[in-house]
């Protein structure tokens, strides 16, 4: 229940795995990358979550925009908490 109020929050913290095997934020036009610290915290069943939500982002060492605070998420929150955005 509290993951799902902070997607609420941060909605647009959402980022989506593609096909390229990156994530992309729901705008589909960033690509983000996860700190090797977060990365153990969304995989789910040992493959990586569809769906993550990011608390904070800095540009990486590595190039790119990195993620810290990184959580998977249901998809089914997505459209339940901002049904607006779909249409």
């Amino acid at each position: 229940a509290i993951l799902k109020c902070v997607t609420a929050g941060f909605f647009f913290n959402v980022a989506k795995l593609h096909n390229d095997g990156r994530y992309y934020t729901i705008r589909g036009t960033n690509h983000i990358l996860v700190t090797p610290s977060s990365s153990s915290t969304f995989h789910t069943h040992g493959s990586h979550a569809e769906y993550i939500i990011f608390c904070e982002t800095h540009d990486g060492s590595r190039g790119g925009i990195e993620l810290r605070g990184v959580s998977a998420i249901d998809p089914r929150w997505l459209r339940e908490l901002a049904p607006h955005y779909w249409k």
